[in-house]
């Protein structure tokens, strides 16, 4: 096992209103990567839900799991375990041209 101990920082910049829906939610997201026989920790047990006019900077050291995180988010890669929720649908629910959907939507 190999943990780098690093930590993200999910920083709630802005918020337009309390009331506002979630539309991302992420729940205990894990993900494991394995280089050459050591397993190595990029994510552990994120969770955080992201409300709809919410601005967020996602802060932390080199290494710490930001662009994995990102990739999970945008659909380009899978979490090992956990749930990701868009507008209410649950990712692993999704087929693989939703789930494209989805990344496109994001990506522009």
């Amino acid at each position: 096992m190999f943990d780098t101990g690093y930590k993200i920082i999910l920083y709630p910049l802005f918020k337009l209103c309390e009331k506002d829906k979630t539309m991302l939610q992420l729940k205990n997201i894990t993900k494991d990567y394995k280089v050459g026989n050591e397993k190595v920790h990029a994510l552990r047990g994120v969770s955080i839900d992201f409300r709809e006019s919410e601005f967020v900077s996602i802060l932390g050291q080199s290494g710490c799991g930001k662009t994995t995180l990102l990739n999970i988010i945008g659909g380009i890669d899978r979490a090992n375990e956990g749930s990701i929720t868009i507008n209410g649908e649950k990712t692993e629910d999704m087929n693989e041209k939703r789930l494209r959907k989805w990344n496109s939507s994001t990506a522009s």
